[in-house]
């Protein structure tokens, strides 16, 4: 007959468990028994989650089962977009569950303003290798998934098309980092990486314009034409760039589920 143990209070990881865990920068897991009830026979598992945007030493840490901690993209990446016409960004998540449970996250990926500059980009979002290989040639690691967002200027072509339904294609973006078996490490960091292309602005373009004068004199007409051409540039400001926030969410397993 197995013994029943009430559950506790909620453990908060400290320094020296964020060392085990492996963790950059000492960030800290918030640990916590995800039974209401534990039984002797079955093990406990204690659970972490955490996320955080490569070169902020900053990591969202998941407080509790649902607990969906986040990366935010807003106006510093904007920034860049604008400036170079493309822009990166590497996240890495941490992860733990120990005893005979296995962890699996997903990714909710935000619906992007499509007035916005990350709105108006060709997005890609998809796991990597390492920190460092994040950039806009890398491919997705074999057999893992790929979301694209398409903007309303699908072909890039520099064409905005008003009415285009904008939107992400690939769902099930996430992973197992960790297996529901006692042999199995019971901690794992994975990475992922966002990459955005700029595309055509509602509000930029080409403006062109040509002026023909007639003038008839002694019966003879005399025609003048003259043309100009300029670059209409967006307007929009990366300053007010609205947050985009990816985050994720966790759920536990054990073995055969």
């Amino acid at each position: 007959m197995s013994a029943t143990i009430a559950r506790r209070a909620p453990l908060v990881g400290v320094a020296a468990l964020a060392v085990a865990l492996g963790i950059g920068g000492g960030t800290a897991l918030a640990l916590w028994d995800d039974d209401e009830v534990l039984t002797a026979s079955i093990g406990t598992g204690m659970v972490g989650l955490a996320v955080e945007k490569l070169g902020t030493h900053e990591a969202q840490v998941a407080d509790g089962p649902g607990s969906r901690p986040g990366v935010t993209l807003g106006p510093a990446e904007a920034e860049r977009l604008l400036a170079d016409g493309e822009v990166t960004v590497g996240i890495r998540v941490d992860a733990r569950a120990d005893g005979n449970k296995g962890l699996r996250y997903g990714l909710e990926l935000p619906v992007l303003d499509g007035a916005s500059l990350l709105g108006n980009s060709t997005v890609r979002v998809f796991r990597v290798a390492a920190d460092t290989a994040c950039t806009p040639e890398t491919e997705p690691l074999p057999g893992t998934p790929v979301a694209t967002w398409t903007p309303a200027d699908a072909d890039g072509d520099g064409t905005y098309v008003p009415g285009t339904d904008p939107g992400w294609d690939g769902t099930g973006l996430g992973s197992v980092p960790v297996a529901a078996d006692y042999d199995a490490p019971w901690t794992a960091v994975e990475r992922w990486c966002v990459v955005a292309e700029l595309g055509d602005m509602p509000d930029e373009g080409s403006y062109t314009n040509t002026a023909t004068v007639a003038v008839e004199v002694d019966g003879a007409t005399y025609t003048g034409r003259d043309s100009w051409y300029t670059d209409v540039t967006t307007a929009a400001d990366p300053a007010g760039e609205p947050a985009h926030t990816i985050r994720f969410s966790h759920t536990t397993f054990r073995p055969g589920e």
